[in-house]
């Protein structure tokens, strides 16, 4: 009874009280707390109200209920311990700080008073603006002295531009295109290791630039390391598919990998993104040249002339495709329009003296190789074939010289010390003195020095020729040459023996000579050099009455024979069978 009263007495008189006594209820609201991020994302929103002038009911609003949250106290104590470990403060922040206290905010208000005070008794140290100011500051500075490199560089002022390159990146290291250029330059300067180094660095810092991976590959060119230029003219075209340079550049490592038929795809490619360069339908040519697929490389070489009706490099590789069909008389007109158009063209000279040669026109042949010399003294392969003309003309002392002479500017030149020796088995009066004239002939061309086997001639200086190219073509080294030179010293067996009663001792070194070259000279390395030493090989077992060994080395020689025929043309075929009389017989009887 009693506290039904009471309540029927207070609804009676609170009308009539003044405000100041009315009874108040407050609920209790439960606060849940926030992460770490999510108080920091709270107060920079408050602080970016209060520089924009709020006031301390907009602070409120915003605020809420997290006006008393003692989580978020907490948060800002600690936040204030963190920058007061800086060794620099954010004046703009400590100012903003003292502001957000003069507007309320209780307890928050004196944390973030506290933090601004201590904060301006710190160093002034750079705020967020004030670091993107500085950040575009570098850049433009950055950038003055990139452009400043690519006008050196493009003045060929290559020592200067790489300074001013090397400013930029000291200003701003992650200059991506400073690095890269930087590598060019030091392309250009044939600083080709330092290149990669600047290459590598701008696609770590640009991994998706196709023109850095192209200038990566072609620095890797120059160093010879072609299979890594692969890999990176690969990523230039899986960046960007069109780009025709990185397709011709990468079917020339192909060429030089050997990839014939890999090359030729690439370089199909290039021409049919860009059909008017002159240089792309020459390389094509090459490449056909080298799959001996000489009348669709003559009609690639037609393209480029007529694109460039001047290229004489285009003239001269029609002559030795049409050369390479036995159409020698055509060939040598092709030779005569290039040296027309470019008389110093040593090449053109001298292989207008090797179709010659091949018409049996020695003399004439011996005047073009002379001209190819005069225009450049280190043409070994001039002076070798100048030696192989010659001694068709039965001069044997001069044909030597000759050898010699390119012997001496090319060393493991393996032909010429099997031409040499070939001359000195074949000479029974080598006259050294009468040798001698030929340097006379060629006053620019370093004199030949003393030969220690020039007085022996016959089979055993032709022998002595022989061991003494194997001095310089190693089979480590140099495994063709120290092949075929194995199989001239069996050659050289061979013929002594013909004329000894005791043929079978002369025959038996051939015979090791023989598989010893065949170490080398394998059916998948060298097919055609291998058939060409079994042909010696079976010739002597049947004159040594092996007819056995024979018999099994004529049927592994038959079967490379049909493969290599598989793979050839009409005109190829020809050309093989030709060749391989032998095994072209052998065929024909199977």
């Amino acid at each position: 009874m009693v506290k039904r009263f009471w309540r029927w007495l207070v609804r009676l008189i609170q009308p009539i009280l003044p405000p100041c006594v009315k009874r108040r209820r407050h609920r209790r609201v439960k606060l849940q707390r926030l992460s770490d991020a999510d108080y920091q994302q709270l107060f920079e929103q408050l602080l970016t109200g209060v520089s924009q002038g709020w006031n301390p009911e907009q602070v409120s609003q915003h605020l809420g209920h997290r006006i008393n949250d003692r989580y978020f106290r907490a948060w800002l104590l600690e936040y204030g311990q963190q920058l007061q470990q800086l060794p620099e403060a954010d004046h703009r922040l400590a100012w903003q700080l003292l502001q957000l206290s003069r507007l309320g905010c209780g307890e928050l208000g004196e944390i973030a008073a506290d933090i601004g005070r201590d904060l301006l008794a710190k160093p002034a140290g750079k705020s967020e603006e004030d670091e993107r100011k500085s950040e575009n500051a570098e850049t433009d500075e950055a950038e003055v002295w990139l452009n400043r490199g690519n006008q050196q560089f493009a003045d060929h002022n290559f020592l200067s531009a790489i300074t001013s390159f090397d400013k930029a990146i000291e200003i701003q290291s992650d200059n991506h295109e400073a690095w890269q250029n930087r590598g060019n330059v030091l392309a250009k300067l044939g600083e080709k290791e330092k290149a990669l180094v600047s290459f590598d660095k701008a696609i770590e810092l640009k991994p998706d630039n196709h023109e850095v991976w192209q200038n990566r590959g072609d620095a890797l060119v120059k160093l010879g390391e072609y299979e890594q230029a692969l890999t990176s003219f690969d990523k230039a075209i899986e960046i960007k598919p069109d780009n025709h340079e990185v397709w011709q550049n990468r079917g020339n490592v192909l060429a030089k990998l050997g990839e014939k038929e890999k090359a030729l795809v690439s370089f199909d490619k290039a021409i049919e993104l860009k059909s008017d360069n002159h240089k792309y339908w020459y390389n094509r040519g090459n490449a056909l040249v080298k799959l001996e697929e000489y009348e669709q490389a003559i009609a690639s070489y037609d393209q480029a002339i007529q694109i460039k009706p001047d290229f004489y490099q285009a003239w001269t590789n029609r002559g030795n495709a049409l050369s390479d069909l036995g159409e020698k008389q055509e060939a040598i007109a092709n030779y005569h329009q290039a040296i027309q158009i470019n008389s110093d063209f040593h090449d053109a000279w001298n292989n207008r003296g090797v179709a010659l040669a091949e018409l049996r026109e020695y003399e004439q042949a011996i005047a073009n190789y002379d001209q190819a010399i005069q225009i450049n003294s280190d043409f070994h392969n001039a002076c070798h074939n100048r030696g192989v003309a010659l001694f068709r003309l039965g001069d044997y002392e001069q044909a030597i010289a000759s050898f010699d002479q390119a012997i001496q500017i090319k060393p493991d030149l393996h032909q010429a010390w099997i031409n040499r020796g070939i001359v000195l088995g074949n000479s029974w009066n080598y006259n050294p003195e009468a040798a001698a004239v030929v340097p006379l002939q060629f006053p620019h061309v370093s004199p030949i020095g003393s030969n220690p086997i020039e007085t022996q001639y016959g089979y055993r200086g032709e022998l002595l020729s022989y061991q003494q190219g194997l001095n310089h073509c190693r089979q480590d080294t140099h495994p063709e040459g120290w092949g075929r030179l194995h199989q001239a010293i069996g050659n050289a067996h061979y013929q002594e023996g013909k004329y000894q009663q005791n043929y079978q001792e002369y025959w038996q070194k051939a015979v090791v000579e023989y598989h010893q070259a065949l170490i080398i000279l394998t059916p998948d390395t060298y097919p055609e050099w291998h058939l060409e030493v079994l042909q010696n090989l079976i010739r002597i077992l049947l004159g040594l009455n092996q007819d056995t060994a024979a018999q099994e080395w004529q049927k592994r020689g038959l079967t490379l024979f049909q493969t290599l025929l598989t793979k050839k043309s009409p005109f190829q075929k020809r050309k093989l069978m030709a060749k391989f009389i032998r095994f072209s017989q052998m065929r024909v009887n199977v």
